[in-house]
């Protein structure tokens, strides 16, 4: 040992070389782009499952809860509708939420149909991560 540092043999890559080799020429921007996609939309996806996450964990952990109080809320104010107490105005209402006054039960449906089409990998990304969340809430 004559101050001389011995040399190591060369070693095959690993599978953590490979890995730092792909991360490190991996362009997402590019990725995403060849598949028509926005940058936007994986970070939507994100969000959407987070939130579904933590509305599947919610509704498990509070169903019962829920279910009573949506039960109780609709009986008072079908009750109170019907008596005349309560006056819904539904065009004002269907205003509120972005459809014409208008506006059938059937063109609703097909809306939202419609938008589900157009944001699938963001509704597909919800309703996962609202089953996972409510798999293991």
């Amino acid at each position: 040992m004559n101050g001389e540092v011995p040399m190591q043999p060369m070693r095959e890559p690993g599978m953590l070389d490979k890995v730092r080799e792909f991360f490190s020429t991996f362009d997402l921007d590019a990725r995403l782009e060849s598949m028509g996609i926005t940058y936007s939309v994986p970070v939507q996806a994100a969000l959407c499952f987070g939130f579904g996450f933590a509305v599947g964990f919610l509704f498990k952990k509070s169903f019962k809860i829920l279910l009573v109080s949506l039960i109780v809320t609709c009986l008072i104010i079908m009750f109170l509708e019907s008596y005349g107490v309560l006056l819904i105005d539904w065009p004002a209402f269907k205003a509120l939420t972005g459809f014409a006054p208008e506006a059938t039960m059937q063109s609703m449906v097909m809306s939202a149909f419609d938008w589900i089409r157009e944001n699938i990998l963001v509704f597909g990304a919800g309703l996962i991560g609202f089953l996972l969340g409510n798999r293991f809430g």
